[in-house]
């Protein structure tokens, strides 16, 4: 895959994924409002989940004319032709197609990263073959919604009461003093942090010194990352349960694992697609083959939405069964089926070469998720190094004309780095960017 000096570039070119590479939260698309996939009401859960592919503004219009009146983009307010504010949607509802209605279901069919309902697979632990034990998993969840955020979780039928396990971060206080989440939810325009899982007492299998566990309880009280085996050609290849997180009113959601950054050795984060925001296809755009050697493992999560859903994966290299899973040959397909809240995971072969380019097919909604257990990317051959996962956008959601913004410089002296940019192209005949500064605003005088 060729790599292009796009740094503070506008790219256009035919369909393409588009992801910044070097760091853990990579993204790919776009991820924020706009997703272009059609809705149908699922009245179990109370949430819009993705359909057909249909072009949709982030109001929600399905192609007629655009109306006279939109929302803001918070989706707090309805606003005229020029963006003024024509009235602010009550705190339970928000704007969409230019009127208030309930909050979730205005965040999703607005298709973004804004959210109600979240489902989360467990990453893999770096060092597993070696006795790791699965390092704190949580999840921050944002409320920027003028209304307490209440939340529930659940996993594999089974539900816990997020506040024996949710705290508020406080900057003067450590992680394990944090105050707990209460009954009333996640405080407007605060955050909370849920210690999803993890084993007790675990430490750093190179340094068992260091405490990876979570510095509160956790919801389940154990570890949920796929079980690893070394009897299986896979490594932990095979189904296993998501986290179920709702809330009652639009959130923003992102997970950690490890949980405690930089002190953890190998941390990784992303941000969560609500479900509204789910597709049927994906093009995967996965971890690329880094400066580390040997090459560590890489691994696919295909998590579904609702009962029944019939997945066809075609991965890009060859991968060995495990958990019930056959072998697949490179440039071949496997199908499986999954029920709502179960994930298939696939772990590649030990050296083998990246996931990026393959397909997923489903017949309902489903999330996609690559990543690796370790993923180093500089020019000399030092120590350090970090875990990637990243949530795919589906096919639907991608575009071909994107603003690149590259993240800051992590050298001491400020000097720019080198920053990597990956593209996968999606639709044959796809050319290489065409490289166009962006016009800079005239200063106000």
């Amino acid at each position: 895959m060729p790599r292009f000096d796009l740094t503070g570039s506008v790219v256009t070119l035919a369909s393409i994924a588009l992801a910044i590479t070097g760091c853990s939260d990579a993204g790919a698309g776009s991820a924020d409002a706009g997703f272009l996939d059609s809705t149908v009401r699922d009245s179990a859960l109370d949430v819009v989940k993705p359909g057909a592919d249909v072009r949709l503004s982030s109001g929600g219009d399905t192609g007629s004319p655009a109306p006279t009146l939109g929302c803001s983009a918070d989706l707090h307010s309805v606003i005229d032709a020029s963006g003024n504010v024509v009235s602010t949607c009550a705190s339970d509802q928000g704007c969409s197609g230019g009127k208030c209605i309930d909050a979730c279901a205005a965040a999703a069919a607005s298709h973004g990263s804004l959210g109600c309902d979240f489902w989360v697979s467990t990453p893999v632990t770096y060092d597993v073959e070696e006795g790791q034990g699965q390092p704190c998993f949580g999840m921050f969840v944002a409320n920027a919604w003028p209304k307490d955020a209440t939340l529930t979780v659940a996993r594999s039928g089974v539900t816990y009461d997020p506040t024996t396990f949710g705290a508020i971060p406080s900057q003067t206080l450590a992680p394990s003093a944090w105050p707990p989440l209460t009954a009333q939810g996640i405080p407007v325009n605060d955050v909370a942090v849920l210690y999803l899982s993890g084993a007790a007492n675990v430490g750093f299998v190179e340094d068992p010194s260091d405490n990876l566990s979570c510095p509160q309880a956790t919801a389940t009280g154990n570890a949920t990352e796929p079980v690893w085996s070394a009897d299986a050609g896979g490594g932990a290849t095979g189904k296993s349960h998501a986290f179920h997180v709702t809330s009652d009113v639009p959130v923003s959601a992102y997970d950690i694992f490890p949980f405690g950054g930089a002190s953890s050795h190998f941390p990784a984060a992303e941000l969560l697609y609500p479900s509204s925001a789910w597709g049927t296809n994906y093009v995967v755009l996965a971890t690329p083959d880094g400066t580390a050697s040997p090459q560590r493992l890489k691994f696919v999560d295909i998590v579904a939405f609702e009962n029944g859903t019939e997945v066809t994966f075609s991965p890009a290299v060859g991968l060995p069964g495990g958990g019930g899973y056959p072998a697949v040959a490179a440039g071949t397909s496997t199908s499986f089926t999954l029920n709502a809240g179960e994930y298939a995971h696939w772990e590649t072969a030990p050296l083998a070469t990246e996931l990026s380019g393959s397909i997923v097919l489903a017949t309902n909604a489903v999330s996609v998720t690559a990543g690796e257990d370790f993923f180093r990317l500089q020019p000399a051959p030092e120590p350090g190094g970090e875990a990637t996962h990243a949530q795919i956008a589906p096919t639907s959601a991608l575009g071909n004309d994107y603003a690149i913004s590259p993240y800051a410089t992590r050298r001491s002296d400020l000097a720019e780095e080198s920053i990597h940019y990956r593209i996968v192209g999606i639709v044959d005949g796809t050319t290489r960017p065409s490289r166009a500064r962006p016009r800079r605003r005239p200063r106000a005088r």
